[in-house]
Protein backbone atom coordinates (compact mmCIF):
# COMPACT_ATOMS: atom_id res chain seq x y z
CA UNK A 1 0.00 0.00 0.00
CA UNK A 2 1.15 3.54 -0.71
CA UNK A 3 1.66 6.07 2.07
CA UNK A 4 -1.50 7.86 0.94
CA UNK A 5 -3.53 4.67 1.20
CA UNK A 6 -2.07 3.87 4.61
CA UNK A 7 -2.75 7.28 6.12
CA UNK A 8 -6.25 7.29 4.63
CA UNK A 9 -6.93 3.97 6.35
CA UNK A 10 -5.60 5.29 9.67
CA UNK A 11 -7.61 8.49 9.32
CA UNK A 12 -10.82 6.61 8.57
CA UNK A 13 -10.27 4.44 11.64
CA UNK A 14 -9.54 7.40 13.92
CA UNK A 15 -12.40 9.42 12.45
CA UNK A 16 -14.90 6.87 13.74
CA UNK A 17 -14.05 8.03 17.28
CA UNK A 18 -14.67 11.70 16.49
CA UNK A 19 -17.99 13.50 16.50
CA UNK A 20 -19.92 11.91 13.60
CA UNK A 21 -21.36 15.34 12.75
CA UNK A 22 -17.92 16.63 11.78
CA UNK A 23 -17.36 17.15 8.08
CA UNK A 24 -14.47 15.17 6.60
CA UNK A 25 -12.18 18.21 6.25
CA UNK A 26 -12.90 19.28 9.84
CA UNK A 27 -12.20 15.75 11.05
CA UNK A 28 -8.90 15.79 9.14
CA UNK A 29 -7.89 18.95 11.01
CA UNK A 30 -8.53 17.20 14.33
CA UNK A 31 -6.67 14.12 13.12
CA UNK A 32 -3.58 16.03 12.00
CA UNK A 33 -3.34 17.99 15.26
CA UNK A 34 -3.89 14.78 17.23
CA UNK A 35 -1.00 12.89 15.61
CA UNK A 36 1.33 15.91 15.49
CA UNK A 37 0.77 16.55 19.21
CA UNK A 38 0.99 12.92 20.34
CA UNK A 39 3.78 13.63 22.82
CA UNK A 40 1.77 16.52 24.29
CA UNK A 41 -1.24 14.24 24.84
CA UNK A 42 -4.14 16.69 24.31
CA UNK A 43 -7.73 15.51 24.45
CA UNK A 44 -9.98 15.69 21.40
CA UNK A 45 -12.00 18.39 23.22
CA UNK A 46 -8.86 20.48 23.73
CA UNK A 47 -7.91 20.14 20.08
CA UNK A 48 -11.38 21.08 18.83
CA UNK A 49 -11.43 24.18 21.04
CA UNK A 50 -8.24 25.47 19.43
CA UNK A 51 -9.28 25.08 15.80
CA UNK A 52 -9.44 28.55 14.19
CA UNK A 53 -9.99 27.48 10.58
CA UNK A 54 -12.36 29.44 8.36
CA UNK A 55 -12.55 32.75 6.58
CA UNK A 56 -9.91 35.28 7.70
CA UNK A 57 -7.91 32.56 9.46
CA UNK A 58 -4.59 33.85 8.14
CA UNK A 59 -3.76 30.42 6.73
CA UNK A 60 -3.80 28.95 10.26
CA UNK A 61 -6.07 26.05 11.20
CA UNK A 62 -5.26 25.55 14.89
CA UNK A 63 -3.14 27.20 17.59
CA UNK A 64 -1.74 25.58 20.73
CA UNK A 65 0.19 27.34 23.49
CA UNK A 66 2.07 25.27 26.05
CA UNK A 67 4.03 26.38 29.10
CA UNK A 68 6.16 23.60 30.54
CA UNK A 69 3.98 21.16 28.58
CA UNK A 70 0.78 22.53 30.19
CA UNK A 71 -1.83 23.56 27.60
CA UNK A 72 -2.81 27.16 28.26
CA UNK A 73 -6.37 28.53 28.27
CA UNK A 74 -7.66 32.09 28.72
CA UNK A 75 -7.99 31.72 32.48
CA UNK A 76 -4.87 29.64 33.23
CA UNK A 77 -3.08 31.06 36.27
CA UNK A 78 0.26 32.02 34.74
CA UNK A 79 1.56 33.00 38.15
CA UNK A 80 2.11 29.30 38.87
CA UNK A 81 4.98 29.08 36.39
CA UNK A 82 8.37 29.99 37.77
CA UNK A 83 11.88 29.82 36.36
CA UNK A 84 12.87 27.73 34.44
CA UNK A 85 10.02 28.13 31.94
CA UNK A 86 9.57 26.85 28.39
CA UNK A 87 6.88 28.45 26.22
CA UNK A 88 5.87 26.57 23.10
CA UNK A 89 3.65 27.89 20.31
CA UNK A 90 2.43 25.23 17.87
CA UNK A 91 0.59 26.21 14.72
CA UNK A 92 -1.00 23.53 12.56
CA UNK A 93 -2.15 24.03 9.00
CA UNK A 94 -3.86 20.93 7.62
CA UNK A 95 -5.27 20.38 4.16
CA UNK A 96 -7.16 17.25 3.17
CA UNK A 97 -5.53 17.44 -0.24
CA UNK A 98 -3.36 15.13 -2.35
CA UNK A 99 -0.44 17.54 -2.82
CA UNK A 100 1.52 20.27 -1.08
CA UNK A 101 1.07 23.74 -2.55
CA UNK A 102 2.73 27.12 -2.21
CA UNK A 103 -0.52 28.94 -1.38
CA UNK A 104 -0.87 27.73 2.23
CA UNK A 105 2.75 28.73 2.95
CA UNK A 106 2.13 32.15 1.42
CA UNK A 107 -0.93 32.68 3.59
CA UNK A 108 0.70 31.82 6.90
CA UNK A 109 3.80 33.81 5.92
CA UNK A 110 1.62 36.85 5.27
CA UNK A 111 -0.13 36.71 8.66
CA UNK A 112 2.08 35.06 11.26
CA UNK A 113 4.88 37.67 11.50
CA UNK A 114 2.38 40.46 12.27
CA UNK A 115 0.52 38.25 14.76
CA UNK A 116 3.78 37.58 16.59
CA UNK A 117 5.07 41.17 16.54
CA UNK A 118 2.09 42.76 18.24
CA UNK A 119 -1.05 41.55 19.97
CA UNK A 120 -3.83 41.86 17.38
CA UNK A 121 -6.68 44.22 18.24
CA UNK A 122 -10.32 43.28 17.98
CA UNK A 123 -10.65 45.15 14.68
CA UNK A 124 -7.71 43.34 13.04
CA UNK A 125 -8.46 41.73 9.65
CA UNK A 126 -8.65 38.26 11.18
CA UNK A 127 -11.42 36.13 12.60
CA UNK A 128 -12.22 36.62 16.28
CA UNK A 129 -10.97 33.21 17.42
CA UNK A 130 -7.56 33.70 15.78
CA UNK A 131 -7.28 37.16 17.34
CA UNK A 132 -8.14 35.68 20.71
CA UNK A 133 -5.51 32.95 20.33
CA UNK A 134 -2.70 35.41 19.62
CA UNK A 135 -3.85 37.83 22.29
CA UNK A 136 -3.40 34.91 24.65
CA UNK A 137 0.07 34.25 23.19
CA UNK A 138 1.13 37.83 23.89
CA UNK A 139 -0.37 37.66 27.37
CA UNK A 140 1.68 34.53 28.08
CA UNK A 141 4.82 36.06 26.61
CA UNK A 142 4.52 39.32 28.54
CA UNK A 143 3.43 37.80 31.82
CA UNK A 144 6.24 35.25 31.86
CA UNK A 145 8.94 37.62 30.58
CA UNK A 146 10.41 38.06 34.11
CA UNK A 147 11.02 34.29 34.17
CA UNK A 148 13.25 34.54 31.05
CA UNK A 149 11.45 31.69 29.25
CA UNK A 150 12.84 29.60 26.43
CA UNK A 151 10.61 29.95 23.38
CA UNK A 152 9.82 27.32 20.78
CA UNK A 153 7.66 28.00 17.73
CA UNK A 154 6.61 25.13 15.51
CA UNK A 155 4.69 25.64 12.28
CA UNK A 156 3.26 22.52 10.65
CA UNK A 157 1.77 22.13 7.19
CA UNK A 158 0.11 18.71 6.86
CA UNK A 159 -1.60 17.11 3.89
CA UNK A 160 -1.83 13.78 2.04
CA UNK A 161 0.95 14.74 -0.34
CA UNK A 162 4.42 13.37 -0.82
CA UNK A 163 6.95 15.69 -2.47
CA UNK A 164 7.17 19.32 -1.32
CA UNK A 165 7.58 21.88 -4.12
CA UNK A 166 10.99 23.54 -3.94
CA UNK A 167 9.39 26.99 -4.00
CA UNK A 168 7.31 26.07 -0.93
CA UNK A 169 10.43 24.90 0.92
CA UNK A 170 12.22 28.17 0.08
CA UNK A 171 9.28 30.22 1.35
CA UNK A 172 9.06 28.13 4.53
CA UNK A 173 12.76 28.71 5.18
CA UNK A 174 12.29 32.44 4.60
CA UNK A 175 9.44 32.44 7.11
CA UNK A 176 11.68 30.78 9.69
CA UNK A 177 14.24 33.56 9.16
CA UNK A 178 11.58 36.25 9.50
CA UNK A 179 10.22 34.76 12.73
CA UNK A 180 13.74 34.40 14.11
CA UNK A 181 14.25 38.12 13.59
CA UNK A 182 11.10 38.83 15.58
CA UNK A 183 12.02 36.53 18.49
CA UNK A 184 15.80 35.99 18.21
CA UNK A 185 16.01 33.66 21.21
CA UNK A 186 13.31 31.30 19.96
CA UNK A 187 13.82 27.86 18.47
CA UNK A 188 11.78 28.01 15.25
CA UNK A 189 10.93 25.21 12.85
CA UNK A 190 8.60 24.88 9.87
CA UNK A 191 7.67 21.24 9.19
CA UNK A 192 5.99 19.72 6.14
CA UNK A 193 4.11 16.56 7.14
CA UNK A 194 3.01 14.50 4.15
CA UNK A 195 1.27 11.14 3.97
CA UNK A 196 4.38 9.19 4.98
CA UNK A 197 5.18 11.58 7.85
CA UNK A 198 1.61 11.52 9.15
CA UNK A 199 1.63 7.74 9.04
CA UNK A 200 4.86 7.65 11.04
CA UNK A 201 3.47 10.15 13.56
CA UNK A 202 0.23 8.20 13.89
CA UNK A 203 2.26 5.09 14.61
CA UNK A 204 3.87 6.62 17.68
CA UNK A 205 1.78 4.65 20.12
CA UNK A 206 1.74 5.84 23.68
CA UNK A 207 4.07 3.56 25.59
CA UNK A 208 2.15 1.14 27.79
CA UNK A 209 5.25 -0.79 28.78
CA UNK A 210 8.61 0.74 29.60
CA UNK A 211 11.85 -0.34 31.24
CA UNK A 212 13.60 1.74 33.90
CA UNK A 213 17.26 0.66 34.29
CA UNK A 214 18.22 0.50 37.95
CA UNK A 215 21.46 0.57 39.91
CA UNK A 216 21.99 -2.42 42.16
CA UNK A 217 19.20 -4.63 43.43
CA UNK A 218 15.77 -3.14 44.23
CA UNK A 219 14.47 -3.08 47.77
CA UNK A 220 11.38 -5.29 47.63
CA UNK A 221 8.38 -4.28 49.76
CA UNK A 222 5.03 -5.95 50.41
CA UNK A 223 2.34 -6.21 47.75
CA UNK A 224 4.65 -5.71 44.76
CA UNK A 225 6.21 -2.46 45.90
CA UNK A 226 9.81 -1.46 45.28
CA UNK A 227 12.35 1.21 46.10
CA UNK A 228 15.08 1.56 43.48
CA UNK A 229 17.95 3.83 42.57
CA UNK A 230 18.46 4.78 38.93
CA UNK A 231 21.05 7.02 37.33
CA UNK A 232 20.15 10.53 36.20
CA UNK A 233 20.84 9.54 32.61
CA UNK A 234 18.70 6.41 32.83
CA UNK A 235 15.82 8.28 34.41
CA UNK A 236 15.99 11.10 31.88
CA UNK A 237 15.77 8.51 29.11
CA UNK A 238 12.83 6.77 30.76
CA UNK A 239 10.67 9.91 30.96
CA UNK A 240 11.52 11.30 27.49
CA UNK A 241 10.49 10.46 23.94
CA UNK A 242 12.82 10.02 20.98
CA UNK A 243 13.17 13.81 20.72
CA UNK A 244 14.09 14.10 24.42
CA UNK A 245 10.75 15.85 25.10
CA UNK A 246 9.09 14.81 28.32
CA UNK A 247 6.29 12.23 27.97
CA UNK A 248 3.22 14.10 29.19
CA UNK A 249 1.21 10.87 29.29
CA UNK A 250 3.49 9.49 32.03
CA UNK A 251 2.33 12.14 34.47
CA UNK A 252 -0.96 12.12 36.32
CA UNK A 253 -3.18 14.67 34.60
CA UNK A 254 -4.58 15.87 37.90
CA UNK A 255 -1.30 17.12 39.31
CA UNK A 256 1.05 17.57 36.38
CA UNK A 257 0.26 21.26 35.99
CA UNK A 258 1.81 21.93 39.40
CA UNK A 259 4.74 24.33 39.39
CA UNK A 260 6.97 24.46 42.44
CA UNK A 261 8.51 27.53 43.97
CA UNK A 262 11.44 29.38 42.45
CA UNK A 263 13.73 28.15 45.20
CA UNK A 264 12.76 24.50 44.68
CA UNK A 265 13.39 24.71 40.96
CA UNK A 266 16.68 26.53 41.42
CA UNK A 267 17.86 24.06 44.04
CA UNK A 268 17.15 21.08 41.79
CA UNK A 269 18.78 22.79 38.80
CA UNK A 270 21.84 23.71 40.86
CA UNK A 271 22.24 20.19 42.23
CA UNK A 272 22.01 18.82 38.69
CA UNK A 273 24.35 21.29 37.07
CA UNK A 274 26.87 21.66 39.85
CA UNK A 275 27.28 18.43 41.83
CA UNK A 276 28.89 18.74 45.25
CA UNK A 277 31.78 16.34 45.86
CA UNK A 278 30.83 13.46 48.11
CA UNK A 279 27.06 14.20 47.98
CA UNK A 280 24.81 12.21 45.67
CA UNK A 281 21.77 13.75 44.00
CA UNK A 282 19.25 11.46 45.71
CA UNK A 283 20.48 12.52 49.15
CA UNK A 284 19.18 16.03 48.43
CA UNK A 285 15.96 15.07 46.64
CA UNK A 286 12.68 13.51 47.79
CA UNK A 287 12.56 11.28 44.75
CA UNK A 288 9.78 10.08 42.50
CA UNK A 289 6.69 7.89 42.97
CA UNK A 290 5.48 5.74 40.07
CA UNK A 291 2.31 3.67 39.96
CA UNK A 292 2.10 0.80 37.48
CA UNK A 293 -0.50 -1.80 36.61
CA UNK A 294 2.32 -4.36 36.62
CA UNK A 295 5.90 -4.09 37.81
CA UNK A 296 8.74 -6.56 37.83
CA UNK A 297 12.53 -6.68 38.11
CA UNK A 298 14.58 -8.50 35.51
CA UNK A 299 18.10 -8.23 34.15
CA UNK A 300 18.97 -4.91 35.74
CA UNK A 301 15.73 -3.07 34.98
CA UNK A 302 12.20 -2.54 36.25
CA UNK A 303 9.61 -3.36 33.59
CA UNK A 304 6.54 -1.19 34.16
CA UNK A 305 3.16 -1.44 32.46
CA UNK A 306 1.15 1.78 32.21
CA UNK A 307 3.58 3.81 34.35
CA UNK A 308 2.08 6.88 35.99
CA UNK A 309 4.33 9.36 37.79
CA UNK A 310 2.20 10.84 40.56
CA UNK A 311 4.89 12.59 42.58
CA UNK A 312 8.21 14.10 41.55
CA UNK A 313 6.99 16.30 38.71
CA UNK A 314 9.47 19.09 39.42
CA UNK A 315 12.35 16.65 39.71
CA UNK A 316 11.35 14.99 36.44
CA UNK A 317 11.01 18.25 34.52
CA UNK A 318 14.34 19.53 35.83
CA UNK A 319 16.10 16.27 34.97
CA UNK A 320 14.58 16.42 31.49
CA UNK A 321 15.66 20.04 31.08
CA UNK A 322 19.16 19.16 32.25
CA UNK A 323 19.40 16.22 29.81
CA UNK A 324 18.12 18.29 26.90
CA UNK A 325 20.85 20.80 27.67
CA UNK A 326 23.46 18.10 27.22
CA UNK A 327 23.59 16.77 30.77
CA UNK A 328 24.68 13.16 31.21
CA UNK A 329 25.66 11.37 34.41
CA UNK A 330 25.53 7.64 35.08
CA UNK A 331 27.10 7.90 38.54
CA UNK A 332 24.59 10.12 40.38
CA UNK A 333 21.29 8.56 41.29
CA UNK A 334 17.56 9.27 41.70
CA UNK A 335 15.40 7.40 44.20
CA UNK A 336 12.20 5.97 42.74
CA UNK A 337 9.31 4.34 44.61
CA UNK A 338 7.33 1.91 42.45
CA UNK A 339 3.94 0.53 43.46
CA UNK A 340 2.04 -2.05 41.45
CA UNK A 341 -1.68 -1.44 41.75
CA UNK A 342 -4.87 -1.07 39.74
CA UNK A 343 -7.00 -0.41 42.81
CA UNK A 344 -8.60 3.03 42.40
CA UNK A 345 -8.81 3.59 46.16
CA UNK A 346 -5.12 2.86 46.56
CA UNK A 347 -4.21 5.02 43.56
CA UNK A 348 -6.24 7.98 44.83
CA UNK A 349 -4.82 7.62 48.35
CA UNK A 350 -1.25 7.61 47.05
CA UNK A 351 -1.85 10.62 44.80
CA UNK A 352 -3.35 12.61 47.65
CA UNK A 353 -0.79 11.59 50.26
CA UNK A 354 2.31 12.13 48.15
CA UNK A 355 1.12 15.47 46.83
CA UNK A 356 -0.31 16.91 50.04
CA UNK A 357 3.18 16.56 51.45
CA UNK A 358 4.25 19.11 48.83
CA UNK A 359 2.41 22.25 47.80
CA UNK A 360 0.06 21.00 45.11
CA UNK A 361 -3.04 23.18 45.02
CA UNK A 362 -6.14 21.33 46.31
CA UNK A 363 -8.07 21.82 43.06
CA UNK A 364 -5.46 19.75 41.24
CA UNK A 365 -6.60 16.69 43.16
CA UNK A 366 -10.34 17.04 42.54
CA UNK A 367 -10.60 14.05 40.22
CA UNK A 368 -9.73 11.69 43.09
CA UNK A 369 -12.84 12.72 45.04
CA UNK A 370 -15.60 10.19 45.47
CA UNK A 371 -18.24 12.19 43.58
CA UNK A 372 -16.24 11.89 40.36
CA UNK A 373 -15.91 8.14 40.72
CA UNK A 374 -19.66 7.94 41.29
CA UNK A 375 -20.35 10.05 38.21
CA UNK A 376 -18.03 7.86 36.14
CA UNK A 377 -19.78 4.67 37.26
CA UNK A 378 -23.23 6.11 36.60
CA UNK A 379 -22.37 7.44 33.17
CA UNK A 380 -20.79 4.19 32.03
CA UNK A 381 -24.22 2.59 32.36
CA UNK A 382 -25.41 5.02 29.68
CA UNK A 383 -22.45 4.58 27.32
CA UNK A 384 -20.94 7.90 28.44
CA UNK A 385 -17.23 7.97 29.22
CA UNK A 386 -16.35 10.42 31.99
CA UNK A 387 -12.68 11.23 31.54
CA UNK A 388 -11.84 12.14 35.10
CA UNK A 389 -8.31 10.96 34.34
CA UNK A 390 -7.69 12.94 31.19
CA UNK A 391 -7.42 10.87 27.99
CA UNK A 392 -8.02 7.58 29.82
CA UNK A 393 -10.92 6.74 27.53
CA UNK A 394 -9.29 8.29 24.48
CA UNK A 395 -6.40 5.87 24.96
CA UNK A 396 -8.95 3.04 25.13
CA UNK A 397 -10.29 4.21 21.74
CA UNK A 398 -13.69 5.14 23.09
CA UNK A 399 -15.64 7.54 20.83
CA UNK A 400 -14.92 11.20 21.44
CA UNK A 401 -18.58 11.95 20.74
CA UNK A 402 -19.49 10.03 23.93
CA UNK A 403 -16.53 11.14 26.07
CA UNK A 404 -16.66 14.14 28.39
CA UNK A 405 -13.85 15.45 30.56
CA UNK A 406 -14.23 16.97 34.00
CA UNK A 407 -13.66 20.51 32.74
CA UNK A 408 -16.29 20.14 30.01
CA UNK A 409 -18.75 18.60 32.46
CA UNK A 410 -18.16 21.54 34.78
CA UNK A 411 -18.94 23.92 31.91
CA UNK A 412 -22.15 22.05 31.04
CA UNK A 413 -23.39 22.08 34.64
CA UNK A 414 -22.41 25.74 35.02
CA UNK A 415 -24.59 26.54 32.02
CA UNK A 416 -27.59 24.31 32.75
CA UNK A 417 -27.79 24.40 36.54
CA UNK A 418 -26.01 27.58 37.61
CA UNK A 419 -27.37 29.51 34.60
CA UNK A 420 -24.10 31.32 34.02
CA UNK A 421 -23.12 30.44 30.44
CA UNK A 422 -20.87 33.50 30.37
CA UNK A 423 -18.75 31.93 33.14
CA UNK A 424 -18.67 28.59 31.29
CA UNK A 425 -17.50 30.41 28.17
CA UNK A 426 -14.95 32.67 29.83
CA UNK A 427 -13.43 30.61 32.66
CA UNK A 428 -13.16 26.96 31.58
CA UNK A 429 -10.23 26.04 33.84
CA UNK A 430 -11.37 28.11 36.83
CA UNK A 431 -14.49 26.03 37.41
CA UNK A 432 -12.49 23.39 39.28
CA UNK A 433 -11.55 26.01 41.86
CA UNK A 434 -13.47 27.89 44.51
CA UNK A 435 -15.93 29.58 44.49
CA UNK A 436 -17.41 27.59 41.56
CA UNK A 437 -16.46 24.01 42.35
CA UNK A 438 -18.65 23.46 45.39
CA UNK A 439 -21.77 24.47 43.48
CA UNK A 440 -20.95 22.27 40.49
CA UNK A 441 -19.82 19.17 42.37
CA UNK A 442 -21.25 19.46 45.90
CA UNK A 443 -20.39 16.92 48.58
CA UNK A 444 -24.05 16.70 49.65
CA UNK A 445 -25.01 12.98 49.40
CA UNK A 446 -28.56 13.96 48.42
CA UNK A 447 -27.31 15.75 45.31
CA UNK A 448 -28.82 13.88 42.31
CA UNK A 449 -26.05 12.42 40.18
CA UNK A 450 -28.40 11.89 37.25
CA UNK A 451 -28.15 15.60 36.45
CA UNK A 452 -24.62 14.88 35.19
CA UNK A 453 -26.03 12.39 32.68
CA UNK A 454 -28.50 15.04 31.50
CA UNK A 455 -25.75 17.67 31.29
CA UNK A 456 -23.50 15.32 29.31
CA UNK A 457 -26.23 14.31 26.85
CA UNK A 458 -27.20 17.96 26.36
CA UNK A 459 -23.55 18.91 25.82
CA UNK A 460 -23.13 16.13 23.25
CA UNK A 461 -26.29 17.09 21.39
CA UNK A 462 -25.61 20.83 21.28
CA UNK A 463 -21.99 20.26 20.22
CA UNK A 464 -23.08 17.89 17.44
CA UNK A 465 -25.67 20.40 16.24
CA UNK A 466 -23.15 23.25 16.15
CA UNK A 467 -20.53 21.08 14.44
CA UNK A 468 -22.98 20.09 11.71
CA UNK A 469 -24.18 23.64 11.14
CA UNK A 470 -22.91 26.33 8.81
CA UNK A 471 -23.07 29.04 11.45
CA UNK A 472 -20.61 31.90 11.42
CA UNK A 473 -17.66 31.24 13.67
CA UNK A 474 -18.68 34.06 16.02
CA UNK A 475 -21.76 31.98 16.87
CA UNK A 476 -19.96 28.66 16.96
CA UNK A 477 -17.25 30.02 19.22
CA UNK A 478 -19.50 31.74 21.72
CA UNK A 479 -23.07 30.53 21.99
CA UNK A 480 -23.20 26.82 22.69
CA UNK A 481 -23.20 27.32 26.48
CA UNK A 482 -25.93 29.94 26.20
CA UNK A 483 -27.95 27.44 24.16
CA UNK A 484 -27.34 24.86 26.91
CA UNK A 485 -28.69 27.26 29.50
CA UNK A 486 -31.85 27.95 27.48
CA UNK A 487 -32.24 24.24 26.70
CA UNK A 488 -32.23 23.62 30.45
CA UNK A 489 -35.00 26.19 30.93
CA UNK A 490 -37.01 24.60 28.14
CA UNK A 491 -36.66 20.98 29.27
CA UNK A 492 -37.02 21.68 33.01
CA UNK A 493 -39.90 24.11 32.48
CA UNK A 494 -38.27 26.68 34.72
CA UNK A 495 -35.88 29.64 34.38
CA UNK A 496 -34.43 28.69 37.76
CA UNK A 497 -34.16 24.90 37.58
CA UNK A 498 -33.15 22.99 40.69
CA UNK A 499 -30.75 20.03 40.64
CA UNK A 500 -33.75 17.72 41.00
CA UNK A 501 -35.54 19.32 38.06
CA UNK A 502 -32.47 18.96 35.87
CA UNK A 503 -32.04 15.34 36.97
CA UNK A 504 -35.66 14.54 36.06
CA UNK A 505 -35.28 15.71 32.45
CA UNK A 506 -36.05 12.92 30.01
CA UNK A 507 -32.89 12.70 27.89
CA UNK A 508 -34.90 11.37 24.95
CA UNK A 509 -36.31 14.89 24.61
CA UNK A 510 -32.83 16.31 23.94
CA UNK A 511 -33.25 16.31 20.18
CA UNK A 512 -32.28 18.46 17.23
CA UNK A 513 -35.70 20.14 16.93
CA UNK A 514 -35.71 22.06 20.24
CA UNK A 515 -31.96 22.69 19.96
CA UNK A 516 -32.44 24.22 16.51
CA UNK A 517 -35.29 26.47 17.69
CA UNK A 518 -33.43 27.56 20.83
CA UNK A 519 -30.23 28.20 18.90
CA UNK A 520 -32.05 30.40 16.40
CA UNK A 521 -33.56 32.36 19.29
CA UNK A 522 -30.20 32.76 21.09
CA UNK A 523 -28.58 33.95 17.86
CA UNK A 524 -31.42 36.45 17.41
CA UNK A 525 -30.75 37.84 20.89
CA UNK A 526 -27.00 37.88 20.26
CA UNK A 527 -27.54 39.82 17.04
CA UNK A 528 -29.10 42.61 19.12
CA UNK A 529 -25.70 43.14 20.75
CA UNK A 530 -22.26 43.99 19.36
CA UNK A 531 -21.77 40.28 18.58
CA UNK A 532 -18.33 39.99 20.17
CA UNK A 533 -16.53 37.46 22.35
CA UNK A 534 -16.67 39.99 25.19
CA UNK A 535 -20.47 40.07 25.02
CA UNK A 536 -20.68 36.28 25.27
CA UNK A 537 -18.42 36.34 28.33
CA UNK A 538 -20.37 39.11 30.04
CA UNK A 539 -22.97 38.71 32.77
CA UNK A 540 -25.27 41.26 31.14
CA UNK A 541 -25.93 39.13 28.06
CA UNK A 542 -26.78 36.10 30.21
CA UNK A 543 -29.18 38.25 32.23
CA UNK A 544 -30.71 39.65 29.03
CA UNK A 545 -31.35 36.12 27.75
CA UNK A 546 -33.15 35.20 30.95
CA UNK A 547 -35.26 38.36 30.83
CA UNK A 548 -36.18 37.70 27.19
CA UNK A 549 -36.96 33.98 27.67
CA UNK A 550 -40.74 34.53 27.93
CA UNK A 551 -40.65 35.67 24.29
CA UNK A 552 -39.41 32.22 23.27
CA UNK A 553 -41.83 30.40 25.53
CA UNK A 554 -44.72 32.34 24.03
CA UNK A 555 -43.67 31.60 20.45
Amino acid sequence: MSAKELITAVFNERRSAYDPALKVDDAFEIFCADVILTSHDPSIEEIAERVVDGSQDGGIDSVFIYVNRVLIADDTDLGNFKFPVEVELLIVQSKNEANFKEGPVDKVAASLPDLLRNAPKSDAPFKAKLIEAFQLWHKVRNTLAPQFPNFKIGVWYACNGEAVPHAAEVKASALETTLKAIIPTAEIKFTFAGAHDLYQLAGRQKIVSAVLPVSGTPLFGPNSSYVVLTSLTAYSGFIADENKAIRASFFDANVRDYEGSVDVNKDIAESLGGPRPGIDFWWLNNGVTILASKAGYNNGGMTLQNPLIVNGLQTSYEVNRWARGGGSDTSRLVMVRIIETTDEDVINSIIKATNYQTKVKPHSLRATEEIHRQIEILLLQHNIFYDRRRNYYKNLNKPASRTIGIDRMAQAVTAMLLETPNVARARPTSLMKDPYYGDIFPSDPSHPLKLYQVAAEAMFAVTAYFNASNFERIYKNNLRFHVLTALGWYLAGSVAPTPTQIAKINVSKITAAPIAAITAWVIQQFDLTEKTDAVAKDTEFSAALKAAWPSFSAS
